[in-house]
């Protein structure tokens, strides 16, 4: 499984053009929105010619940064 930080400026846009909501905590459990995060992972490792080990089965969206701040990195 992969985890994912989602850049809030495509995931907004990809909202408005696809009608959801604009809340980041809902948009990141969108099944919709999982999947074209995804497929787009994939069409990437595809073209840099990943192994299928290299490649994500499933993800985790998340708007949390990866940071020493909130407790998710340590600072070592």
């Amino acid at each position: 499984m992969g985890i994912i930080v989602i850049d809030e400026a495509p995931v907004r846009k990809w909202a408005t053009s696809n009608g959801k909501g604009n809340d980041l905590g809902e948009l990141v459990h969108d099944k919709e929105l999982n999947k074209a995060v995804l497929d787009s992972i994939i069409r990437s490792a595809v073209d840099h010619k990943f192994t299928s080990l290299e490649k994500p089965r499933k993800i985790y969206l998340t708007p949390d940064p990866f940071t020493s701040e909130n407790g998710i990195l340590t600072v070592t």
